[in-house]
Parts: structure tokens; sequence; C-alpha cells
């Protein structure tokens, strides 16, 4: 059987896009936050936080660590 077409392979592709979808999400979500809002709504620490949370996932996104991506995408999630 070919390696690309082992049902395996395609469930962890699928999953793995599903992952990325999700840090893609996440990062729009904070970007949007950091370029959107007043210093009122969020203050100056949160926003250097947000920007750190930002550069590390956007970092980690490109690793291929299928479980790592997902407990970092999840995490980021439910903070932002």
């Amino acid at each position: 059987m070919d390696k690309n077409k082992n049902p395996e392979n395609f469930f962890l592709k699928k999953e793995l896009e599903e992952t990325y979808r999700m840090i893609d999400f996440v990062l729009l979500k904070i970007k949007n936050i950091l370029d959107n809002s007043s210093d009122e709504e969020v203050d100056a620490e949160k926003k250097l936080k947000l920007k750190e949370v930002y550069n590390n996932i956007t970092k980690l996104k490109k690793s291929t660590n299928l479980s790592k991506l997902k407990e970092v995408a999840e995490a980021a999630l439910v903070k932002v």
C-alpha cells in the first residue's frame, strides 16, 4: 500500500489541518485584539502578554508535533 494512501496518514493529515485551522483562528483573534482595542479596553501589560503569546504560537506553528500543537492551540483558545 502506498504510504500516502494509508488510512492512518490520512487521519493524521486531517487532524493536523484541523489543528492548524484552530491555531490560525487563535492568531487572528489575538491580532484583532491587539490591532483594534483601545488602551482603555486592554491595558499595556495585557497587550504585551498577548504579543508574547502570539509570537510563541507563531513559532510553535512551525512544529509538526501534533499533540503539542493541539495542546497549545486549545490552551490558547481558552485564554483568548
